[in-house]
C-alpha cells in the first residue's frame, strides 16, 4: 500500500512539474525599460537578464537555462527595435548586426515596420517639420499637420533621437526627415 502511495505521490509531482514547464515555455517574458535606457528581461521560470541600450547583455541570472537565454535575448532585442534604437544582438558572445532599412524594406523601429506613417500627438494648431536631413538644425522641407500619411523609408539613431525618413504619400518626389516620435503606424494606405 505505501508503495503505491508513493508512486502516485511521485505521479501527481511529476504532473505538476510538467504543467509547471508547459506553463512557464508558454509565457511571455516581461520587459521591463530602466530610466537609464537598460532594459531588463524577466521570464517566467525566474531567469533575469539586463541589456544595455543597444542589446548586449550586461548581466543574467544563474537560474537561465539556454532556451531562457534565447527568448530572453529575442525579447529585448524585439523591445529595442520597437523603440527605434539601433540593437546589437550579443546571443552566444556573438555580435549579429541587424542590417538598416532600405527603400524596399518596412521599416518600424530601424529595420522593419510599416509602409506608411501617420503624424499624431502635435497640439492644435502646431506642425511636424520634415527636414532635409536628421537634425533639429537642419532646414525645414515643409511642416506637416497632425493626421498627415508618410510613405516610411527607414529611420536611424542621430543625436540620441529617432529620425524617420519619408515622403509624403501624395508626392514621393517630397522627401525629408521627421523626428519618430510624433509617428505611428497608420492603418490606411
Amino acid at each position: 500500500m505505501q508503495t503505491k502511495r508513493s508512486a502516485l505521490y511521485a505521479i501527481a509531482f511529476l504532473s505538476l512539474l510538467s504543467d509547471s514547464v508547459v506553463a512557464r515555455n508558454d509565457s511571455p517574458p516581461e520587459v521591463v525599460p530602466r530610466s537609464s535606457g537598460e532594459v531588463e528581461v524577466r521570464m517566467p521560470g525566474g531567469c533575469v537578464a539586463l541589456y544595455d541600450k543597444s542589446g548586449g547583455l550586461i548581466t543574467r541570472g544563474s537560474s537561465c537555462s539556454k532556451s531562457d537565454r534565447r527568448r530572453a535575448d529575442e525579447a529585448a532585442t524585439s523591445y529595442l527595435r520597437e523603440q527605434g534604437v539601433s540593437v546589437n544582438s550579443h546571443s552566444g558572445g556573438q555580435n549579429h548586426d541587424i542590417p538598416p532599412a532600405t527603400d524596399n524594406d518596412f521599416a518600424d523601429g530601424l529595420a522593419g515596420g510599416p509602409d506608411f506613417w501617420e503624424v499624431i500627438e502635435l497640439a492644435p494648431g502646431d506642425a511636424l517639420n520634415m527636414r532635409s536631413k536628421p537634425s533639429a538644425k537642419a532646414s525645414v522641407v515643409v511642416g506637416l499637420p497632425s493626421g498627415t500619411l508618410l510613405r516610411n523609408h527607414g529611420c536611424k539613431m542621430q543625436g540620441g533621437q529617432r529620425w524617420c525618413q519619408v515622403s509624403m504619400r501624395n508626392d514621393p518626389n517630397r522627401r525629408g526627415w521627421v523626428a519618430g516620435r510624433y509617428l505611428h503606424e497608420s492603418s490606411q494606405q
